[in-house]
């Protein structure tokens, strides 16, 4: 058999590099497109937007295949070029994604994944000078109930919400042959909430499992009533740090029904089952400007809550709440223990791509911060949004009318989102574009609107008001801010 010179080599090992590197192109170029293109889940607002995702990958994959017809030497040259350029390229990607914790994604760091990202998130807080608890929200509670505490996690009401066959969303629980959506949590319990700060975020739930103290509700003098999702719940912060505990403050009657993943419908739907028993002199709507749009696109495919928007309808929640403990708890405990057993089963035999490593693959950190990352996540469409700008008018109509007819007041409470100060190229194609159409209805209705955004971006560092600069609810100053406006209005008409 004759052997192979040098050069002959260099040739072989040429084509195997160019033959790999035009296939992993292709590759590239198909992940794109069927998660994008087929998939949908990014929207490109121009045709240069889709150039590193479609073109680059494309005219790469055609160059290195039609590079198999140069000359050798010009083959060698090129393989020897694309694995210079490709280890550049990834050795720049592993130095910026374990060296800059700034380039963590902008995502909350009290995710479901927060344990595969615990050293991101570790180094991210030293750099603050804070110890972050990496434990899982599981983890705490267990530790708890080691103690003898009988703690139960935070639930989410929108998380109930399934979607069935025939494209309906139903509750999954079911309380004497009837399909119940518990606007609360569990009731009077140890409730672990989230950690963005450092420390969970951990209260005792009041009797209807909402976060507030113990008694409000036998009080006969609430006078102020909360309405909106985590961020009015107390996200991430202690206690008697939330914009609500803050506000209870100056008004010691203040009832907060504030629920992680509540939407204006479900914000309705929880104004009409306790409101009219507690007849506030004034209901705070906080109005979250990244998800409320969204969320409505999937309230409104629930039956059970669209027909609040009837004048007549209630589940009679506030009359049922030992029955929804036991449901919740029930609900509770099989979650915890399928959440358990897929723990054991990460550390057993791991995961299969990290979070992290994906991350690495895909040049996510080099991306970012070269301003690649274009386009952004498409989580809603434009005719969908607007259609639910219309039912967002719809419900809000509803809720004045309702509270008007105890003699109350609703304010509506404009909170901003991450995205529009810590990535203004993105905010566009979020629930921020709809700043001015939102507050347009809301004038046209006539409730007094408290627009915070404005308060926010006059600061020199807007970011500053977030957990450690990211994405995710906001920190004690950020709380603060919020109270602070919300007082100044409602203090001049109270």
């Amino acid at each position: 058999m004759r052997q192979q010179n040098p050069l002959e080599r260099w040739a072989t090992l040429g084509n195997i590099i160019l033959i790999g590197g035009g296939v992993f192109c292709t590759l590239v170029l198909l992940y794109f497109f069927y998660r994008y293109a087929v998939g949908g889940q990014r929207q490109f607002t121009s045709p240069i937007a889709a150039v590193p995702y479609y073109y680059i990958p494309a005219a790469l994959a055609t160059l290195l295949f039609a590079a198999l017809q140069f000359e050798r030497s010009q083959k060698i040259n090129l393989a020897i070029l694309c694995m210079s350029f490709a280890v550049s390229i990834y050795a720049a990607e592993l130095f910026l994604a374990f060296t800059d914790t700034a380039s963590l994604p902008s995502r909350p760091l009290w995710a479901d994944d927060v344990k595969k990202r615990k050293y991101e998130i570790r180094n991210l807080a030293k750099s603050f000078g804070v110890e972050f608890d990496t434990r899982s929200k599981l983890e705490v509670i267990s530790d708890l109930r080691e103690k003898g505490i009988h703690a139960v996690p935070s639930i989410a009401p929108r998380s109930l919400l399934m979607k069935q066959e025939d494209g309906i969303m139903r509750s999954v629980l079911n309380i004497e042959g009837n399909e119940v959506l518990p606007l609360g949590g569990i009731s009077n319990r140890v409730t672990v909430f989230c950690n963005e700060t450092g420390e969970y975020a951990i209260y005792n739930s009041d009797e209807h499992g909402f976060h507030n103290p113990k008694g409000i509700w036998r009080s006969d003098h609430v006078s102020i009533v909360a309405l909106g999702d985590s961020f009015t719940a107390g996200g991430c912060v202690s206690s008697d740090k939330g914009f609500v505990a803050l506000i209870r403050k100056r008004y010691p009657g203040t009832l907060n029904l504030g629920m992680a993943g509540e939407g204006p419908l479900m914000m309705l739907a929880a104004l009409k089952e306790f409101g009219p028993s507690i007849k506030p002199k004034a209901v705070l709507w906080f109005y979250y400007e990244e998800s409320d749009i969204n969320s409505l696109q999937e309230e409104d495919q629930s039956r059970l809550l669209t027909r609040y928007l009837g004048n007549d309808f209630s589940q009679n929640l506030l009359n049922h709440q030992v029955d929804i403990d036991q449901a919740l708890l029930k609900y509770v405990e099989r979650a915890m223990i399928k959440e358990r057993a897929k723990e054991k089963q990460e550390v057993a035999g791991g995961t299969a791509i990290s979070p992290k490593l994906m991350g690495i693959a895909k040049l996510s950190t080099l991306r970012q911060k070269s301003g690649l990352v274009l386009g952004t996540q498409n989580t809603e469409n434009t005719s969908s949004a607007i259609s639910e700008l219309e039912l967002l008018q719809r419900i809000l109509s509803q809720a004045k009318a309702t509270i008007a007819g105890w003699g109350g007041t609703l304010y509506f409470v404009y909170l901003p989102a991450w995205h529009r100060y810590g990535n203004p190229e993105l905010a566009g194609q979020t629930g921020v574009r709809y700043h001015d159409r939102v507050l347009s209805l809301v004038k046209s209705i006539g409730i007094p609107i408290v627009d915070v955004h404005p308060t926010f971006q006059a600061r020199s560092d807007p970011l500053s008001l977030f957990s450690f600069r990211r994405f995710g609810h906001y920190n004690e100053q950020g709380h603060r801010v919020v109270a602070e406006e919300v007082l100044r209005v409602i203090s001049t008409k109270n």
